[in-house]
């Protein structure tokens, strides 16, 4: 299991330096067949790498969808309930049922 102690700067730098030498020895036999030094070509491959990741981040840019507003037509609204032209409300005077509208009962006449 690791400790704490194990994560020291010159331990750390010295598997970065063991990986990066290991990457190196691999690299050697390619980059003497084509005649360049193998640190060359492994900051060319970083190059490479680094452009890939940018190019692929920029073609995932977020676009904000627009917001269009559904059109309501007479055809989508629901047939079976009637509309209602005014609210229903009850006279003051007697309690007989009249439309929302109406200034006057039509059964006592009181003024609503």
């Amino acid at each position: 299991m690791l400790q704490i102690e194990d994560f020291s700067i010159s331990n750390v730098t010295q598997v970065l330096m063991d990986g990066l030498q290991l990457i190196m020895n691999a690299l050697r036999p390619i980059a003497s067949s084509i005649g360049v030094e193998p640190s060359t070509l492994l900051i060319g491959f970083f190059f490479l790498l680094v452009i890939g990741i940018v190019a692929s981040r920029s073609g995932k840019r977020k676009v904000q969808k627009q917001y269009i507003p559904r059109q309501i037509h007479d055809s989508n609204r629901r047939k079976d309930i009637p509309a209602r032209a005014d609210t229903e409300k009850f006279c003051h005077n007697c309690g007989t049922k009249i439309i929302g509208s109406a200034t006057f009962c039509p059964s006592c006449g009181a003024v609503q």
